[in-house]
């Protein structure tokens, strides 16, 4: 099964939902996540679909894999649908109920907003810091997807083009203003493009704390500064 036909099973918009395929993909995919950064997991909560989240679960299933963009984890998504019986099926899995998205936000504590404490009231909390999530840069071309026309990026051939002291903004979400200003310092080709930077200046207010140094790809650029003539 190749994992675009893994993620395949998890389609919303299908109204066969085949558990045989859930099972056929668990050894090879189990936590694979897309390019969202969400898993077979995470969809399942999505949809509702609790038979096969109990299979994911049951195969040891990661609970605490992250969408990108939100830092959600699938209890996070569970409390807001409010669906109980998949909030419940993931508590009984160990799922944290401290873990933060990326505005600090954790599933007990929007359960508390959402009339769903009492599914948290013998959940005993983790220490903090292990549940912080890390900051993550984001994909700019699925901002740009998302947010268009709002949110335009460089083409991705210019992105795709650029040298060593060459300045250019990434996004990271968070509780800060997510485009973080970077100065490329090296310019890797061995399989693909990738650039390394360095924060520039390196005392920013963003998400990345006690980050100097970051690695990248073109899909992450989002502007690109050019040198005045």
């Amino acid at each position: 099964m190749t994992p675009k036909e893994w993620f395949r099973a998890f389609d919303t918009f299908d109204k066969v939902r085949d558990l045989d395929k859930v099972r056929a993909g668990l050894a090879e995919h189990r936590d694979a996540q897309d390019e969202y950064g969400m898993t077979g997991l995470h969809l399942a909560v999505a949809m509702g679909w609790l038979e096969a989240m109990k299979v994911l679960l049951a195969a040891g299933a990661d609970t605490e894999l992250r969408y990108h963009r939100t830092g959600e984890t699938a209890l996070h998504t569970a409390v807001r649908e409010r669906k109980q019986s998949i909030l419940q099926a993931l508590l009984d899995a160990d799922a944290d109920a401290d873990a933060q998205n990326h505005w600090g936000v954790t599933p007990r504590s929007s359960a508390e907003t959402l009339a769903l404490g009492a599914f948290f009231s013998d959940v005993v909390a983790r220490p903090r810091a292990t549940t912080v999530l890390a900051a993550r840069i984001q994909n700019a071309e699925h901002l740009a997807d998302h947010y268009h026309p709002r949110f335009r990026i460089p083409s991705r051939a210019e992105r795709e083009g650029l040298q060593v002291g060459v300045a250019v903004d990434v996004h990271v979400h968070g509780p800060k203003p997510p485009a973080v200003k970077v100065r490329i310092t090296e310019r890797l080709e061995s399989n693909g493009v990738a650039y390394v930077a360095r924060l520039d200046p390196p005392q920013q207010d963003c998400n990345l704390p006690d980050v100097t140094e970051v690695r990248f790809g073109p899909e992450h650029v989002a502007t690109v500064y050019r040198p005045r003539p």
